[in-house]
């Protein structure tokens, strides 16, 4: 059985072509609904670009997939439309928290590493997460801020990356100072800080 990856992507550019976009999202569900299988468009080429329990809300969509972001079936989604698209996602359970940005056909990504994961640390007796001398109700702000951090650094680095430039073997295009993906589970992480 799949892990399943939890996906929210806001699209841009014009109304109407991100209106078709939306309306796409909605059409694939609904037929899901029905077929009982996952739909998606017939020029997606794409292997393994399911998404499942979709909801739309004006211009942002929301979806799982299995295991990690299927940011090339975005993509193509994306040219077809004629869209740009900033996608965030999280699978824990294969330690995978990160955002991509697409936009005028050049995608940007960027994940936390298991540096970052393993820069806090749960305190049990508190029941609360400490991160950089500060107590937190949850991971989820500590993530977010790890990520935002990420995000900067690499900005000022201007690592860009053509989505079609990876191959079905390998899903990702990393690069090895910020965009590394850990697969370290939940569990495991916090093993590790009580070490």
């Amino acid at each position: 059985m799949a892990n399943w990856c939890y996906n929210e992507v806001v699209f841009s550019g014009e109304e109407f072509a991100v209106q078709d976009t939306i309306a796409l999202f909605q059409e694939m569900q609904n037929r899901q609904n029905v077929e009982n299988k996952i739909c998606l468009p017939d020029y997606i080429t794409e292997k393994g670009g399911y998404m499942i329990d979709i909801s739309v809300n004006e211009s942002t969509v929301n979806y799982r997939s299995r295991w990690s972001p299927n940011l090339n079936t975005l993509a193509e989604i994306a040219d077809h439309f004629n869209v740009d698209f900033v996608s965030k996602f999280e699978e824990m359970g294969m330690g995978i928290f990160g955002e991509a940005s697409y936009i005028d056909k050049k995608e940007f990504e960027i994940y936390l590493d298991l540096k970052d994961l393993q820069s806090y640390s749960y305190d049990e007796e508190n029941g609360n997460y400490i991160f950089d001398g500060q107590s937190y109700e949850d991971d989820w702000t500590i993530l977010t801020k790890l990520l935002e951090l990420k995000k900067a650094e690499a900005l000022r680095s201007r690592v860009s990356v053509d989505p079609r430039e990876r191959g079905p073997s390998r899903p990702y295009l990393l690069f090895e100072k910020f965009c590394v993906r850990s697969r370290i589970e939940r569990p495991f992480h916090n093993l590790l800080q009580r070490l």
